[in-house]
């Protein structure tokens, strides 16, 4: 996406059957036919997160929490419209692998109904990118001032690394909007929720640190933010339709 980007917002009458909800919003939109056949295969990062106590307890995860099913199977039905190639991107976590998040919130029944492929960004062939400005993750081409093995070190946790089929393919995200509790940032949308392309298992313990504010201490997540602008500059979300 690049230039003024055309925004619209349609109220959902049933929440059961979004979809003509999400048609009328792309439409109102301008449409997204031109993006969807611009490349030969489309990727769609829903928001799947794991949440610890929900996970321990076993209870099903709030609504808003995850991108609602419902959301997630009118954005396909619109896509199969254009294209059959449709992928569905998730990585591994410390809370669980994509597998068992794709099972636990429906995603695997779904790419059954509609023959999509499910995406492991964990798993999946990965391409050293070149960060133009980076803000977290490092220029690969410039470390050879650091000796070895400090430089293999160095560029191994802090090369920007995402799959190979993501890059090249149409990039949709699909996220649910959502507040934080951070004090940097009050809601997220679009490219909050492409934090879950990235392959790394430890993404909690790699992007975030504890900061005092008033009495309290906060996760910030502030190199989240810090990655994002990273991954951004090189695979920024091509599309988004929101669950809000």
């Amino acid at each position: 996406m690049s230039g003024k980007v055309k925004v619209s917002i349609v109220r959902v009458k049933d929440f059961d059957n979004p979809y003509e909800a999400v048609k009328e919003a792309v439409r109102l939109a301008g449409g997204f036919e031109e993006t969807v056949k611009s490349k030969p295969y489309v990727t769609v990062k829903p928001n799947l997160v794991r949440i610890p106590k929900f996970i321990r307890s076993g209870q099903p995860v709030p609504k808003g929490c995850i991108t609602s099913i419902q959301v997630l199977e009118a954005v396909v039905k619109l896509l199969k419209e254009y294209t059959s190639k449709i992928g569905i991107i998730e990585s591994d976590s410390m809370l669980g692998t994509a597998e068992e998040a794709y099972e636990k919130y429906g995603v695997l029944a779904l790419a059954g109904k509609y023959g999509l492929e499910l995406i492991n960004s964990t798993r999946e062939e990965l391409v050293d990118c070149e960060v133009p400005n980076p803000n977290f993750y490092v220029a690969v081409k410039g470390l050879e001032w650091l000796p070895s093995p400090e430089r293999e070190i160095y560029s191994s946790e802090y090369t920007l690394r995402l799959p190979r089929k993501y890059l090249d393919s149409v990039r949709i995200s699909v996220p649910s909007m959502k507040t934080q509790v951070d004090p940097y940032s009050a809601i997220t949308f679009s490219v909050k929720n492409m934090f879950g392309v990235l392959p790394e298992v430890k993404k909690y313990l790699k992007f975030h640190e504890k900061v005092q504010w008033g009495d309290k201490k906060y996760d910030t997540g502030i190199n989240v933010g810090r990655a994002l602008l990273d991954l951004c500059q090189v695979a920024p979300p091509d599309y988004a339709i929101i669950d809000g």
